[in-house]
């Protein structure tokens, strides 16, 4: 299971969760679709563990189409 987790101050990694830890590079979103020259996204499902807010905060919805639809009868 991953997770968003807190690092101390001076940048390290408590002693106890290192050994179950692995880094990854992470980048916002809409990075990552600006580099696919995405810009409109007709599906978009997003489960971060409870982070939802913070990455939909990274979002520009001026300058990105995230399609919404209602329920299909």
């Amino acid at each position: 299971m991953g997770k968003i987790t807190s690092i101390s101050i001076d940048g390290k990694i408590p002693r106890r969760k290192r050994k179950r830890m692995v880094r990854v590079q992470c980048f916002p979103l809409f990075s990552l679709l600006s580099a696919l020259n995405v810009t409109v996204v007709d599906y978009f499902s997003l489960d971060v563990e409870g982070h939802e807010y913070k990455v939909l905060q990274t979002i520009p919805f001026d300058r990105i189409l995230i399609k919404v639809c209602g329920r299909l009868n």
